[in-house]
């Protein structure tokens, strides 16, 4: 049984977080939580205390409408999954939305978000709620790309290896919670040690029982996330594993890096654990 926790953004790339975390529960007696951040007024907390709902503000009505409205909406998608699933509204009355949303993640084997939004303001949403979940839950985040409505049977994963603990941490917890037969493992320039420990990290995924070997791959002055996309995508493969924020958060955010340019431009969903 597998518990994963969809945390919406509110941007059209939620269609397809929901499509794939639905295909990782199906068949396997899992369960969805499908969770719809909305953030109400600052006046909303003391409205929906001891004033009437006839007296509240209207910024506060509205918000409850558009509340009620997207809960409908998302009901109405929900429905077609054809999986086990509960939905919850987090309005930010105890929290900050991002925050409680990572908190509530903490309890599920991983998360869902989406990613790779056309718009930049899309993509901020989609960055700003995987990164709450990432450093606030310490589960794994599958990251679905927008562009991705329909889920493919998971035959083939593609395994970042550095020696970091991020990259090992990812490849355990896809070990634990993905079902896949094939794994390919690549490291992008690796060192003596690092290729060393990436042969024997193969042969004990084979004796795990999954088909597995290491390979290694030049950048040649790309970065490393062109090099483990094309590598994906040229070895027909259906997700790719990774390790996220090797740097700090702020240093990610500020000057770019391999988590946040996975998250624009994988063609493919990212399991991403740090």
């Amino acid at each position: 049984m597998v518990e994963i926790l969809v945390a919406l953004t509110n941007t059209a790339g939620d269609q397809a977080a929901m499509a794939h975390a639905a295909a990782l529960v199906e068949g396997r007696s899992g369960h969805l939580t499908l969770v719809q951040p909305v953030e109400l007024p600052g006046a909303a907390m003391g409205a929906l205390g001891s004033d009437p709902i006839t007296r509240m503000q209207p910024a506060v009505m509205q918000a409850l409408r558009d509340m009620d409205s997207s809960t409908r909406s998302l009901r109405s998608a929900a429905a077609r999954l054809r999986v086990p699933y509960d939905i919850e509204v987090e309005d930010g009355s105890k929290d900050i939305p991002l925050n409680a949303i990572a908190q509530r993640a903490q309890l599920f084997d991983f998360a869902a978000v989406a990613c790779g939004g056309e718009r930049r303001s899309q993509r901020r949403k989609q960055h700003a709620t995987f990164s709450a979940i990432a450093f606030g839950s310490g589960r794994p985040v599958l990251a679905v790309p927008a562009r991705m409505p329909l889920p493919a049977p998971l035959r083939h994963a593609v395994l970042a290896w550095n020696g970091a603990q991020e990259s090992a941490r990812a490849i355990h917890d896809f070990c634990a919670l993905v079902p896949c037969d094939r794994a390919s493992i690549i490291a992008v320039a690796p060192s003596g040690r690092t290729s060393e420990a990436g042969h024997l990290l193969a042969e004990f995924l084979v004796r795990k029982g999954r088909r597995a070997a290491f390979h290694e791959a030049q950048a040649q002055g790309r970065p490393i996330s062109d090099v483990l996309t094309d590598y994906a995508l040229e070895a027909g493969a259906d997700l790719l594993v990774c390790g996220a924020y090797g740097h700090s958060r702020a240093r990610e955010w500020m000057l770019g890096g391999t988590t946040r340019d996975l998250l624009d431009r994988s063609h493919i969903p990212v399991f991403f654990s740090r």
